[in-house]
C-alpha cells in the first residue's frame, strides 16, 4: 500500500512540473520588434542649389556707376547713405538719366527702381581754383542698380550697352537733375559740385525674390475647445476613464512585446486525473 501512495504522489508531481514547463515556454516574449508607426522612412532629396527663374520669382538689374566731386564736409560714406535728402537727390538724377539713355524705360521706372549699392569717397588731388581749396571737396563714386521693368523683352545686356553708349548725354542729364533735386531738398545748391561723369561699363545682376510669408487661417473646427467645454469633458470622463484604465490594467498584465501565456489543456486534464487517483488510493489505504 505504501508503494501505491508513493507512486501516486510521484505522478502528481510530474504532472505539475510538466504543466509549469509548458506555461513558461508559451509565455516567453518574442524577439521581433513591432513595426514602427508611419511605415518606412522617406528618402530626403536636396533641392537644387542654383535658383531657376522659370520656377521662382526673380528680378533683373542693370549695374552701373557714376562719380562726381562735391564738398561733403566731414561726412563718411555711411553718413551720406543715411542722409535722406542726399540719397533722394541722387536717385532723382539717376531716374531721369537712365530714362533718357534707355528709351524703353521711359515712364516705366521710378525711385523704387533704383538701388544705391555702394558709396566710395576719395580725396581730390588737384584743386584748380581758390574756392575749391577752401572747400572740403572729395570725389564720390556711386555704384547703383536699376531694375529692369517687368514685361521687358529686350535682353538686359543689350539694355546695358544702350545705357553706356549714351554716356555723354547721361552725364549731362544727371548733372542738371541732381543739382535741381538737391536744391529742392536742402534749400541750397550743392557746394563744390562740378558735374557728373558716367562709367562706360555696365553689367547685369539677377536676384531671387523671397516669397512673401503667409499665415494660414485656421480651418473650421481645428481650434482648441473652449475652456468650459474642456473642463466639462475632463470632469464627465474622469470616472469612466478611471474604470476603463483599471480594467485594462488588470487585463493587460503582460509587458510590451510579450506574447500572452497559453494553457496546455491536456496537461491540466492529466493533472486532474492523477490527483483524483492519488486521493482514491489514499482513502482506500486509510479504510
Amino acid at each position: 500500500m505504501m508503494i501505491l501512495v508513493i507512486f501516486a504522489a510521484a505522478l502528481s508531481t510530474m504532472a505539475a512540473e510538466n504543466h509549469s514547463s509548458n506555461s513558461t515556454v508559451n509565455s516567453t516574449p518574442t524577439n521581433e520588434e513591432p513595426p514602427s508607426k508611419g511605415g518606412a522612412t522617406a528618402n530626403m532629396t536636396e533641392a537644387p542649389a542654383t535658383p531657376d527663374c522659370m520656377t521662382v520669382d526673380c528680378k533683373t538689374y542693370i549695374t552701373h556707376s557714376i562719380a562726381f566731386n562735391m564738398d561733403f564736409g566731414d561726412k563718411t560714406e555711411d553718413d551720406l547713405m543715411a542722409d535722406i535728402a542726399f540719397t533722394a537727390s541722387v536717385t532723382t538724377g539717376l531716374v531721369d538719366a537712365v530714362s533718357m539713355s534707355i528709351p524703353e524705360f521711359v515712364g516705366r521706372i521710378d525711385a523704387s527702381s533704383i538701388l544705391l549699392d555702394k558709396f566710395n569717397l576719395s580725396d581730390v588731388r588737384r584743386l584748380t581754383d581758390v574756392t575749391s581749396r577752401r572747400l572740403q571737396v572729395k570725389a564720390l563714386n556711386v555704384n547703383y542698380s536699376v531694375e529692369v521693368p517687368a514685361g521687358t523683352t529686350t535682353d538686359p545686356n543689350e539694355l546695358g550697352n544702350t545705357l553706356v553708349s549714351n554716356w555723354g548725354a547721361f552725364a549731362s542729364v544727371m548733372t542738371e537733375s541732381y543739382k535741381a533735386a538737391y536744391e529742392a531738398n536742402t534749400g541750397e545748391a550743392p557746394p563744390g559740385f562740378t558735374g557728373v561723369t558716367a562709367s562706360k561699363e555696365a553689367g547685369v545682376r539677377v536676384v531671387t525674390v523671397a516669397p512673401a510669408a503667409t499665415t494660414p487661417s485656421p480651418s473650421p473646427g481645428s481650434g482648441a475647445e473652449p475652456e468650459t467645454n474642456a473642463t466639462e469633458n475632463a470632469t464627465s470622463g474622469n470616472s469612466t476613464n478611471t474604470e476603463l484604465n483599471s480594467t485594462n490594467s488588470s487585463d493587460n498584465s503582460t509587458g510590451p512585446g510579450e506574447a500572452p501565456a497559453t494553457v496546455d489543456c491536456s496537461s491540466v486534464l492529466h493533472l486532474s486525473w492523477t490527483a483524483m487517483l492519488a486521493m482514491a488510493l489514499t482513502q482506500r489505504i486509510i479504510v
